[in-house]
């Protein structure tokens, strides 16, 4: 079967309205009222509700909802034939060789322990099939550090290569937390034909993308990402007032500029931080709120948009 993948930048708030109307228009039901052959993922299935209610009403009658997802809730349907390991679980194992070989002072292995087992973690989720050559990563970590000490560089090469051979991979019947993660998803482009919907807010792992991509090569995708190109602060200042108190006077669309300066009283109160991905929002918020620790805040308040992002 041919697959056909499509891709839509969609304002926010439009986001639940576009995704009703695809699916009541390119459904294949006759009648317009099955639309359990459909998976809708989601940023979170808080949203669930929002999306179920806003379908049956444009359909104006009673329907056969779509199956609504995340994309971890979706992969965790699939069986796995290993345990998973915690990120903190296998910390703690890696600290234990540290300690037990003792190559650095004792103070330094928790947080060596932590970094090793992000590394892992990292390259078992985008490249679980890599195969590490410890001449070759040295070489590589000569080349990252700019260094001319070799046997510095051969140390970390050679702990990075024992830890990587020791603890990536399914491991005595367990894996990573990434690498389950990643074999779910693999396991549900074997088993999948439905229809797919994907809101894409916030940005989606590479894994995740990879997995639309091969999906959308045997069936049809459709992926509504969330357009925050918006042409002045001023926009998303009143944008977010019209979210969170529930009041849309009138398409933003239609509203120039200079009126938005006049009526929105939040364009002084709210600042906005370009982020290219979770990494770098997570540090905003992060000097952020040092920031307002420092000038004697106490009362804060954080509302992530999804728990991904909490």
């Amino acid at each position: 079967m041919e697959g056909i993948l499509r891709h839509d930048k969609v304002w926010p708030h439009q986001l639940i309205d576009v995704l009703a109307s695809r699916i009541l228009n390119e459904s294949d039901s006759d009648e317009g009222v099955d639309f359990s052959d459909i998976v809708v993922v989601l940023p979170s299935l808080s949203s669930a509700s929002a999306c179920s209610h806003r379908l049956m009403a444009l359909a104006g009658r009673g329907v056969l909802l779509p199956f609504f997802t995340t994309f971890d809730a979706w992969s965790r349907q699939v069986p796995q034939p290993f345990g998973v390991e915690t990120k903190r679980y296998r910390e703690l194992l890696i600290y234990h060789e540290l300690e037990k070989h003792q190559w650095l002072d004792q103070g330094n292995n928790w947080n060596l322990a932590a970094d090793m087992a992000d590394l892992i973690g990292e390259l078992d989720l985008y490249q679980p099939g890599i195969d590490l050559d410890l001449e070759a990563l040295s070489d590589r970590f000569t080349q990252a550090y700019q260094t001319r000490s070799p046997k510095l560089v051969g140390f970390e090469a050679r702990l990075l290569f024992d830890t990587w051979n020791a603890f990536s991979g399914v491991r005595e019947g367990r894996a990573s937390e990434q690498y389950a993660y990643r074999y779910r998803l693999s396991r549900l482009l074997e088993r999948e034909t439905r229809r797919l919907y994907v809101l894409k807010y916030p940005e989606l792992s590479s894994v995740e993308q990879s997995f639309i991509e091969s999906y959308a090569s045997r069936n049809c995708v459709t992926v509504l990402e969330a357009d925050v190109s918006a042409t002045s602060d001023e926009l998303r200042a009143e944008f977010c007032r019209s979210v969170y108190q529930n009041e849309i006077k009138k398409p933003l669309a239609t509203q120039s500029e200079t009126t938005l300066i006049e009526e929105s009283p939040w364009s002084s109160l709210i600042t906005y931080f370009s982020a290219i991905g979770l990494d770098q929002e997570v540090q905003a918020i992060k000097i952020k709120i040092q920031q307002w620790l420092v000038a004697g805040k106490k009362n804060i308040a954080i509302i992530p948009f999804d728990r991904k992002v909490a």
